[in-house]
């Protein structure tokens, strides 16, 4: 049977160039590529090792040498809490005073940090978990909202309970970049909490006077462990995966290190007094960060509540976005589109966006974290960096309105996932940073 497309196609010079080039026909049956060899599957629990779970404190976990890592949960367990009858422990009713802070349960942590042998992997403080976590597809994103308690009602007994991921570069690609805790040095896992008000889970209402209510309603944290996600291999598997990847001296993989500039602060002088749902304001940010950057992540916050949608720290929305290289704009755009399109790297087509549905928009706790993509499409590995440290000036200039004249200031967050090389010593199994700019 001749077909005209095929028979024009002989005599295509394109058409035989792809022909000539390693081509695949998707019709035939082949399993080689998608098979997976057996493996189990074991979710650890992680006593401490050290330290406490409470308010200004630090808490530790030795992680155990139980195969490959690919995900760590902190657990939490508070109270008191509502349960499903919309009372407390104590049988006090708190309807409208079990609402959990817009952050939820990420509101008790000041920062998290992965280490090995004393050395500081990775260190993510609340707002570079909170960039992680706005980063995730739109699915994840909502569990991760949901599973934290941001902003919603403490719905039951299992409320005094939260698994709250904690995004490590390696959980970004599991497959990749696992933790080998069968050859690579032991690692340990640090959890800073905030202070006391910080620890403070459920939220009072303002129309609640009575004391006695307002600190039955207060929930704190009682207990923290932490849950590892292994795949364990059998011995024979095992010894070729340590075998091709460690075996010539020394591994080094492109890791997504999370950097942040500091704070930048905007004093409560500094904001219009009146007219503040009209009058702009424009926030000039000086980038002193010099590594190399994939990705930048630019969020501000109040450091005061003033109303239930505006949290101390959580986001707030932005009017304008403009990047500033070599004193010249690289990007100024409505900061709507970073919002809804900005994430490139994460796409072929548009970019992908923070979505907007009924609970992140009472909570506002990630729909405002604004991500500009320096790469292209993430199946393309690591296309693309900005090499901070040969760029003269950089600058960010942030525009917006102040929402409400009792937020207080507001501080400026800019965090960045940075390519850095991780390497890892075959004879010693010792893991440590190298280049990183």
């Amino acid at each position: 049977m001749s077909n005209p497309i095929l028979s024009s196609n002989q005599s295509s010079a394109v058409v035989a160039t792809i022909n000539e080039s390693t081509t695949k026909n998707p019709w035939v049956y082949n399993e080689t590529d998608r098979l997976t060899v057996p493996h189990a599957l074991q979710l650890l629990t992680v006593q401490h090792s050290s330290g406490t779970a409470a308010a200004n404190s630090t808490i530790t976990f030795d992680l155990p040498k139980n195969g490959l890592l690919q995900q760590l949960w902190l657990k939490l367990t508070g109270g008191p809490a509502p349960n499903e009858f919309g009372q407390n422990t104590d049988d006090v009713v708190v309807e409208q005073m079990g609402m959990v802070h817009t952050l939820g349960f990420l509101r008790t942590i000041s920062s998290i940090r992965l280490t090995a042998s004393g050395r500081i992997i990775e260190k993510l403080d609340q707002q570079q978990i909170l960039a992680r976590y706005a980063d995730l597809p739109v699915t994840q994103r909502t569990a991760v909202q949901d599973a934290l308690r941001m902003a919603g009602t403490a719905d039951g007994d299992a409320a005094n309970v939260v698994a709250m991921p904690l995004p490590f570069y390696f959980s970004r690609d599991q497959q990749r970049y696992g933790l080998l805790t069968n050859f690579e040095e032991p690692f340990r896992v640090e959890i800073q909490f905030g202070s006391d008000d910080d620890f403070k889970i459920y939220r009072n209402d303002d129309t609640f006077k009575n004391q006695a209510l307002e600190a039955a309603a207060t929930g704190t944290v009682t207990k923290a462990e932490l849950i590892g996600h292994y795949r364990q291999l059998d011995e024979p598997q095992m010894n070729e995966v340590v075998s091709k990847n460690y075996g010539d001296g020394l591994l080094s993989r492109i890791v997504d290190i999370s950097k942040r500039e500091a704070p930048y602060d905007i004093k409560d002088s500094d904001l219009p007094s009146t007219g503040h749902r009209t009058s702009q304001v424009v926030t000039r940010v000086p980038l002193k960060e010099n590594e190399a950057v994939r990705a930048m992540y630019v969020f501000v916050t109040p450091t005061a509540d003033a109303t239930d949608t505006i949290r101390a720290g959580a986001p707030i929305e932005l009017d304008n976005i403009e990047l500033r290289f070599n004193n010249t704009s690289v990007i100024n755009a409505p900061a709507s589109l970073i919002r809804y399109f900005g994430r490139w790297g994460q796409s072929t087509h548009l970019g992908d966006g923070v979505a907007t549905n009924l609970l992140q928009r009472a909570s506002g706790a990630m729909q405002y974290v604004y991500k500009i993509d320096f790469g292209l499409a993430t199946d393309k590995g690591l296309s693309n960096v900005v090499a901070m440290r040969e760029i003269s000036a950089p600058e960010l200039v942030v525009t917006f309105r102040r929402r409400d004249t009792n937020q207080g200031g507001l501080k400026v967050h800019v965090v960045y996932d940075t390519a850095t090389f991780l390497s890892t010593s075959s004879s010693t199994g010792r893991v440590q940073l190298s280049i990183s700019s």
